[in-house]
């Protein structure tokens, strides 16, 4: 037996690295639920969250957040607080991304900074599907 017999090739410890990455963002949503200390609130139901029609929705403690579905699978959960000095952001749906009213930043549809004072990203958080309802954990916010 020739020593290298003993070792995994590339292409497999790729393959169990790619795989339990897959594990782990498969298994993220679910955490969310679980994770001491977790305040989860309903939102409303799935089904009214419209493809990239990101809708602002207030949490306890008077904390606005955007609800962006992705795709049929995947709603996330973005603040509406600018990074800059805390204005509340807009969504604008003709430049398909949001905008600070205070100082003009702006940032994606997954909140990522691309312009402006702000020089830090909109916080984003999973959602919970349970029942057909959309879970924030607003705790996170």
């Amino acid at each position: 037996m020739k020593d290298h017999d003993n070792f995994i090739s590339r292409r497999d410890l790729l393959r169990c690295i790619a795989g339990a990455g897959i594990a782990l963002s498969l298994s993220a949503t679910a955490t969310i639920a679980k994770a001491a200390g977790a305040q989860l609130v309903s939102v409303g139901a799935a089904a009214k969250f419209k493809k990239n029609e990101p809708q602002k929705v207030t949490l306890p403690g008077n904390k606005p957040v955007f609800i962006r579905r992705i795709d049929s699978k995947t709603i996330i959960a973005i603040s509406a607080i600018c990074t800059h000095k805390g204005c509340t952001i807009n969504w604008n749906a003709e430049g398909f991304k949001f905008i600070c009213p205070c100082h003009g930043a702006t940032f994606t549809p997954d909140g990522k900074n691309i312009s402006g004072p702000a020089n830090r990203p909109l916080t984003v958080a999973p959602t919970v599907l349970k029942k057909g309802n959309v879970l924030v954990d607003a705790q996170l916010f």
